[in-house]
């Protein structure tokens, strides 16, 4: 049976997961009800971002229009305890045009995101993603 922090580090990467599908309606398996996500600043979010559990949810859902696809693929991870790490390098695929991006362009950026848990469920996430310059 995992410890907690395996537990955690399996929940965490099956949010990351939903964020790829762009499925918004199953965080609240991961997340409790009072969850404070921070974005920081970056190239779309140039003052950063703060959500709640609603905003967070038709944030990921928005992405489903804007998106053809996204990926994360996870290069490092860590658990310890109530903390999980993972660093991660996202690609995307345009699917319309969203000035200055283009239809069929492709993302990439290099990410770490930051959950803390409290009884199995989120409580924060701290997101910083370093997006490669827009070509």
């Amino acid at each position: 049976m995992p410890d907690q922090a395996q537990t955690n580090l399996i929940a965490a990467k099956s949010f990351v997961t939903a964020v790829e599908r762009m499925d918004g309606s199953v965080l609240d398996a991961f997340f409790s009800s009072d969850v404070k996500q921070i974005e920081w600043p970056n190239l779309f979010k140039p003052n950063g971002e703060e959500r709640d559990l609603p905003k967070l949810k038709t944030d990921i859902e928005k992405a489903r229009g804007i998106l053809r696809e996204q990926r994360y693929e996870i290069t490092r991870e860590l658990a310890d305890g109530d903390c999980v790490m993972l660093e991660m390098i996202w690609r995307g695929t345009m699917e319309i045009d969203f000035p200055p991006l283009t239809k069929d362009q492709n993302l990439q950026a290099h990410c770490v995101a930051i959950f803390d848990f409290e009884n199995g469920k989120a409580t924060g996430l701290r997101n910083y993603d370093c997006f490669d310059p827009f070509a």
